[in-house]
């Protein structure tokens, strides 16, 4: 079933301080129209806490039909909300971390947050469309930010990871977290760049 148009999010990988401009986060700006003035400090920390917000993609009063909208993406449909979700707080290297867990597990929660704060049937999210977490400039290995972004899936939608929700023991807690640093297929490298002269990248 192809996605509806009042149905999907789109979560922004994006650093917490400064303006999502890198990577895939002009291409989903583009696409919803929502400006980088918008997703800023103030509202991840303020309003969310440090963790996640869903945004409205577009104005209340848009009018749709005046608005190209490629086929080729999301079906020619409008998406509705943007929830952003930042993997870093400065643009480094975040292979090792358990990141990409916690930027999609706020993602989960914004979205169920969303959904029970009295929002209209039409207006709620079915789909959110995500990419890879901390997969680019993060240089978190793919097969890794899919295993992080699995178990916070499974710990929040249906809490059946037993060492991230009830842990047993401090034992407990430090093998889950290593693990998910760890997790991957062996000797993958992630494809991220490097940074550039004049770039900002803690390395």
């Amino acid at each position: 079933m192809g996605p509806t148009k009042e149905t999907a999010g789109t979560p922004a990988q994006a650093v917490q301080w400064g303006t999502p401009s890198g990577m895939v986060d002009p291409a989903m700006i583009s696409y919803t129209t929502l400006t980088c003035t918008i997703i800023s400090p103030t509202i991840l920390c303020v309003e969310t806490k440090g963790c996640a917000v869903v945004l409205p993609a577009y104005p209340p009063d848009h009018d749709f039909s005046k608005t190209p909208l490629s086929e080729s993406v999301n079906e020619g449909r409008p998406i509705h909300h943007l929830v952003s979700a930042p993997t870093m707080r400065i643009p480094t290297n975040i292979s090792t971390t358990v990141n990409s867990y916690l930027a999609f597990r706020a993602v989960l929660r914004s979205v169920l947050e969303y959904q029970s704060s009295g929002a209209s049937s039409e207006d709620k999210i079915h789909r959110v469309l995500c990419p890879g977490l901390g997969t680019a400039v993060g240089r978190m290995p793919y097969s890794r930010s899919a295993i992080q972004m699995r178990t916070a899936y499974d710990a929040v939608m249906y809490g059946n990871v037993e060492a991230i929700n009830s842990p047993s023991s401090l034992g407990d807690s430090c093998t889950s977290h290593t693990s998910l640093c760890q997790a991957g297929k062996g000797g993958e490298t992630a494809f991220g760049p490097t940074a550039e002269d004049g770039e900002l990248f803690v390395d």
